[in-house]
């Protein structure tokens, strides 16, 4: 079948020679181009892909701009580009492009109320691209004369559907040739998989400082001087601040210690951090240690055996977490894992029975409110120390829904039997998965 072809403007107008200018830019005067329009790139931002003249251009908010159907007050000579960096997808106007009525039954916050001539999405925010055909009516007389005759063009394009509550993006170029090629651009760099991961902006925006600071020595052996990049987090920085919290005011040790060598090549769990943390009666540099962590990791899904993620400042108050156990349909146990678990209700009541004031640091209401205590007697029962001994709770919350918890024990999954944690709790939080979640937001 013959495919439809893109509508043309007359030569004479004005939007006409916009088009064949923009056609005719040069690398420098496309960068200029976006530096006015959009703004400075970020460093190392470079542009890899630019297509001009596109025919329509369209996002979730409501905002439509078809060519040569500008709204009342547009600049009739603009048009719109797309350019792709290693970072972000572009979509800007060399014009501000009034926005079309709002609707009735939308609501005045979801719509844009000011001109709009800059869209733009991560590359890392996308979820999926499509090819679209869009169907257009466009106007088949030169600009200024009055004609009732209107051709309708089938338009292929692009739709970006982002991960952020299902924001999307359209766009259509002036030819089936840009379009193939800002969708293999887009599926290249916007998914490059485990093989391409050089594509990726973390990677590509020091790529020529690195080759620049490449020095030989007089062996020929090559080594790269460039300084490392500052750490925006520092696990040993933030886990040594929330353990000093810990150890001020009296003389206790704090309960918890960092782990710097049993993932640090990211052998024990390679989806955990290389820095972790855990009881103190716990050494991952002692053998007897790092057997109880690997034999924990082992009956955990993924590795994902329980270590800390925060401290409070006062007691054993803390925040753990972990990946569901291989219980399966058996009711399977292992001794490491509860041993651990143990030893952190253990550390956490050495900690409450030194610290006289942990009690004191949170109002009784707003813990009331943490923990999902219904009543004051249930919290002070449940989780305030009541014994000079300290005695705390671990409360285990599981926040998948009950019944997909129980299927996944068909798989040799599932949660955690209370009885064989002694002094835990287990509370199921209903959260379905990351589709029920992106789902719940439109």
């Amino acid at each position: 079948q013959p495919q439809p072809q893109p509508q043309q403007q007359p030569p004479g107008s004005a939007a006409a020679m916009a088009m064949q200018n923009a056609a005719a830019l040069d690398n420098e005067q496309k960068a200029a181009l976006i530096k006015s329009h959009v703004g400075d790139l970020l460093p190392g931002e470079r542009i890899i892909m630019f297509v001009a003249n596109l025919m329509h251009v369209s996002d979730s908010t409501g905002f439509s701009y078809t060519y040569a159907q500008q709204q009342p007050g547009s600049d009739s000579d603009a048009i719109w580009c797309c350019a792709m960096t290693y970072y972000r997808l572009i979509l800007f106007g060399t014009g501000k492009f009034t926005p079309p009525p709002r609707p009735a039954d939308w609501n005045p916050a979801c719509w844009p109320s000011r001109p709009v001539h800059v869209l733009q999405m991560p590359l890392a925010s996308m979820e999926r691209v499509e090819k679209s055909v869009f169907s257009a009516s466009l106007a088949a007389a030169p600009m200024g004369i009055t004609t009732n005759t209107i051709s309708t063009t089938s338009l292929m394009g692009l739709q970006i559907v982002g991960k952020d509550n299902g924001r999307s993006l359209r766009f259509t170029t002036p030819s089936y040739a840009d379009t193939a090629r800002a969708h293999e651009a887009l599926q290249t760099y916007a998914f490059p998989g485990r093989r391409n991961l050089g594509y990726l902006f973390a990677f590509e925006s020091k790529k020529d400082d690195v080759m620049k600071s490449i020095e030989t020595d007089s062996a020929g052996n090559k080594r790269v001087t460039l300084e490392p990049s500052r750490k925006r987090f520092d696990p040993l920085v933030e886990f040594t601040r929330q353990f000093q919290k810990c150890t001020t005011g009296e003389s206790q040790t704090c309960p918890w210690s960092i782990y710097q060598s049993i993932n640090q090549s990211y052998q024990l769990c390679n989806s955990y951090p290389a820095i972790l943390a855990g009881p103190a009666s716990v050494e991952d540099t002692n053998p007897d240690g790092q057997r109880v962590l690997q034999q924990s990791a082992s009956f955990r899904s993924e590795q994902r055996l329980p270590m800390l993620s925060f401290a409070a400042g006062n007691g054993g108050g803390s925040i753990w977490r972990c990946s569901q156990p291989k219980i399966g349909l058996q009711g399977n146990r292992n001794s490491a894992d509860e041993w651990l678990l143990n030893q952190i209700l253990e550390q956490a009541a050495k900690a409450n029975a030194m610290n006289h004031h942990a009690q004191q640091v949170i109002p009784q209401q707003i813990l009331m409110q943490l923990t999902g205590s219904p009543t004051l007697e249930h919290l002070q029962n449940n989780w305030l120390p009541q014994t000079a001994s300290g005695t705390c709770e671990l409360k285990i919350l599981d926040l998948r829904p009950r019944s997909s918890a129980m299927a996944n024990r068909t798989g040799g999954y599932g949660y955690e039997n209370t009885s064989n944690y002694p002094g835990t709790t287990l509370q199921f939080c209903g959260i379905g998965n990351i589709h029920a979640v992106r789902d719940a937001y439109q």
